[in-house]
């Protein structure tokens, strides 16, 4: 735990409780909060956290949570804080790269004011003040919910349910109240209507009609929300358009800016709009337009996404969504490029009475451009309006614009008091940029520069602290800049793969510097234990099923293997040879993120826990390889700075090892966890923190002999790179496993009926909770002996202390044993 304090002297000081268990983002966020002038107790779990609230002499003001905190997680710390009346009231955010809405949704609903998606940046902490001065609304829990409101007239009707302007009682106000009828959903629908809706309370940018709360009364779920007195964007299209008039240029830039401020700030949370349309954007009475009706469409299953994606919506619809993949981000930026042509040309981009002409329009048709409209617009237009989302812009890539950037800083010139700025990183999308000059290098080639790179530069190894010292194996930002001159054709590729390297996190910061700068030191995932193996950057794909993923990546790791192992030996010069490969394998395993095991029985599930076993293992020998290889080359250690010594000061002393880790389904879990907790149903093991007796993932059969298939505990340590990686399906597991367990009796015991001894090796000692005592091991190997014994003998010799066991490895006694 650090308690980091600013100025005693600074004024209107802010106490936060930080609990972030990751080292480098922990020293960062401490780092930003300082520079906000907040005062900081930083926590490394859960536990701790818990500890510092419950001090009597500790009062915050903010609570900062990562979702993912050890022994005790965010979400189970947030469930305790609301429940103390101390601290019931202190506003909690969450943070998290976690993006899947239950999860997001259940801090909310657990009472957390807001989430942020990290990496955090300052402008997101300089916004947490607004959170400080909040104070809890009071209301009369006696009084009926809608009793507030009382309705003026209805303002719009639309696939999901109506919108009512109603005013309410307290202070007259009026406000839009969005009526959507759920009698027709089922419990699970209802309940994801409302993880959606909880979302809506942390949209809170200056372009985004504000959400107020939302209630279910009558079979209905009500969402009170802003009154735009100035009508949709569609209406006021129309009245262009019955006026026979354009809409002015600089009107058009202003509001696309507007726009973009809005769905940065949903973008930059992760949420998607999923139904970006100009009856969708909403205009008050300064004109400020505001994005609007947030569509739970994808809460409300079945019943009510035909209607609203295929009737309500299908002008501004993306092609790939018309060819069935996933919404994306890029999909709201091709819905933005409808929204501005419909505004430059008063009509649709693509429009028929045909549903399926729209669609092929969409998919393979040109828009209509008069030439004479304005080259900024028509550029805009043209950058969103990509068949390829690949080709579309960012939300960021946009607010870099010019044209757009001026009218951003200009809309927060005009309204100075709003806290939620855009952070923008330039880049130029004007016509000056040639397609080959910004073609995209792919992810394997990215991963080949990072593991060419690693290879070339010189490492160095950086110490931080000056008594309580941790050191990192990094390089200089000078050498990455060497590196990319030689490599690079100019510039402006030198930028953008060093800002890919960074984003794509192939490269990582040791200090709070996130851009890539000369002087700061830089890390590789493969150097940072802390890291999970295949989480160092996110994985975007779809969620697939766990076998199948293990499947492939048996495929890939099995060939890889098979060029460098001959006969349990290994061919050091072809291993040395396969960085880059090894690098490429390990980006395929990042797929495990979204793996899932749905209706598995005991049986799959154990095959494909001794699957992912095998893998973790196989990886973590290539890892240890490589990084001892690659330190043997040499480190140069860097002298200490002044910087590096106070960095360090806050540090714990010398992290322990962290066990090797895979994120699988969005879950770290570890070699030992895997070994322990799910193999051996959760037995205690030296050095193994137990999981939850609640945890779904242990298994419930009989799991004893499987300490056989650990053999890097009772053989030479290259067994990590020389076992035969074995895929195993659902009916090949046992088999496997009573394999090992033969091999394991013939080699590492020994029956001696004449001295009336039993010699097994200790492993079985170490694992002696799995058969319960020394007697049922005795009992349980002896079933699994040749025959010839009279093995009730045996163990009545046994109970009568007329034979013995001993833990002993056979093979190093001097005596000449019976097997």
């Amino acid at each position: 735990m650090q308690r980091v304090k600013r100025d005693e002297q600074a004024k209107e000081i802010i106490n936060v409780l930080l609990a972030e268990d990751a080292p480098i983002q922990r020293i960062a966020l401490i780092d930003l909060l300082q520079l906000c002038n907040y005062q900081v107790v930083a926590c490394e779990t859960g536990i701790q956290a818990r500890d510092e609230l419950l001090k009597t002499e500790n009062e915050f003001d903010l609570i900062l949570l990562d979702l993912g905190l050890p022994e005790m997680t965010g979400l189970e710390l947030l469930q305790i804080i609301k429940a103390i009346d101390k601290l019931k009231d202190v506003p909690v955010i969450m943070m998290s790269g976690d993006d899947e809405t239950e999860t997001v949704a259940a801090c909310l609903n657990a009472g957390a004011e807001d989430y942020m998606v990290k990496p955090v940046n300052f402008k997101k902490l300089q916004g947490l003040q607004t959170f400080v001065k909040k104070k809890p609304k009071p209301r009369n829990s006696n009084q009926n919910e809608k009793g507030y409101y009382t309705i003026v007239r209805n303002i719009g009707k639309g696939a999901s349910g109506s919108v009512e302007l109603v005013r309410k009682s307290t202070d007259q106000e009026l406000y839009a109240m969005k009526v959507i009828p759920t009698f027709f959903m089922n419990e699970q629908e209802r309940k994801n209507a409302e993880n959606e809706v909880s979302l809506l309370r942390v949209l809170t940018a200056p372009t985004i009609i504000k959400y107020y709360e939302s209630f279910t009364e009558n079979e209905s779920l009500n969402i009170i929300m802003e009154y735009a007195e100035g009508g949709s964007l569609t209406e006021k299209i129309s009245e262009y358009q019955r006026y026979g008039t354009q809409v002015p240029k600089d009107q058009i830039l202003a509001w696309m800016a507007q726009l973009v401020i809005a769905i940065h700030f949903m973008h930059s949370k992760n949420i998607l709009h999923r139904d970006i349309k100009t009856q969708n954007m909403f205009l008050n009475k300064e004109s400020v337009i505001k994005l609007g009706d947030f569509g739970i469409s994808k809460a409300l299953g079945t019943h009510a996404n035909f209607a609203q994606t295929f009737l309500g919506t299908p002008y501004f619809m993306s092609p790939e969504v018309i060819r069935g993949q996933p919404y994306g981000k890029k999909s709201d930026i091709w819905a933005l490029g409808c929204a501005l042509y419909e505004l430059v040309m008063l009509k649709r981009p693509f429009q028929h009475d045909n549903i399926q002409i729209i669609f092929e329009m969409i998919q393979n048709k040109p828009y209509d451009m008069d030439q004479s409209v304005d080259q900024d617009l028509q550029l805009l237009i043209e950058k969103t309006l990509q068949k390829d989302p690949n080709n579309r812009p960012t939300v960021e890539d946009l607010a870099a614009i010019p044209c757009i950037e001026e009218k951003i800083n200009q809309f927060y010139k005009d309204h100075p008091n709003e806290t939620n700025l855009i952070s923008v990183k330039r880049l130029q999308l004007g016509p000056q940029l040639q397609p080959e000059t910004t073609e995209q290098v792919q992810d394997e080639n990215y991963i080949a520069i990072s593991a060419d790179m690693i290879e070339k530069i010189q490492l160095r190894k950086v110490i931080y602290g000056f008594v309580n010292q941790i050191e990192y194996i990094g390089v200089l930002g000078q050498d990455i800049f060497s590196y990319l001159q030689n490599t690079c054709k100019n510039q402006l590729e030198i930028q953008q793969i060093g800002q890919h390297l960074l984003e794509s996190q192939l490269i990582i910061p040791l200090e709070s510097q996130k851009d890539l700068t000369p002087n700061q030191y830089y890390s590789f995932p493969i150097f940072l234990q802390f890291i999970a193996a295949n989480n160092y950057q996110k994985y975007t794909g779809n969620s697939s099923d766990l076998m199948e993923i293990l499947d492939k990546l048996f495929k890939k790791f099995k060939e890889f293997q098979k060029k460098f192992v001959d006969k349990n030996t290994i061919k050091e010069d072809i291993l040395e040879q396969g960085f880059k490969e090894y690098f490429q394998l390990t980006h395929l395993t990042t797929e495990l993120q979204k793996s899932t095991m749905i209706d598995y029985s005991q049986e799959k599930k154990l095959a494909a826990y001794v699957n992912i076993f095998q893998l973790m293992r196989f990886h973590q020998s290539l890892t240890e390889y490589f990084v001892n290889k690659l330190q043997k080359k040499g480190v140069k250690e860097e002298p200490k700075s002044i910087l590096k010594t106070i960095i360090g000061s806050i540090l714990p002393p010398h992290p322990k090892k962290v066990d090797f880790a895979y994120s699988i389904n969005k879950l770290i879990t570890t070699l030992p966890q895997i070994k322990h907790g799910m193999l051996r149903k959760n037995k205690p093991a030296p050095n193994f923190h137990q999981l939850p007796n609640n945890d779904p993932r242990i298994l419930t059969l009989d799991t004893r002999g499987l300490i056989f298939i650990f053999t890097e505990e009772y053989q030479d340590a290259s067994i990590g790179l020389t076992s035969e990686l074995q895929y195993l399906e659902e009916k090949s597991v046992q088999q496997y496993i009573q394999c090992y367990i033969k091999q394991f009796i013939l080699k590492y015991v020994c029956l001696d009926v004449i001295e009336q001894e039993i010699i097994i090796h200790p492993l079985c000692q170490t694992y002696l909770s799995d058969f319960g005592s020394e007697k049922q091991l005795f009992q349980w190997l002896l079933e699994r002996m040749d025959d010839g014994y009279n093995k009730e003998k045996l163990l009545n010799q046994y109970d009568q202390q007329d034979f013995y066991i001993r833990f002993k490895n056979p093979n190093d006694s001097t005596k000449q044993l019976k097997n």
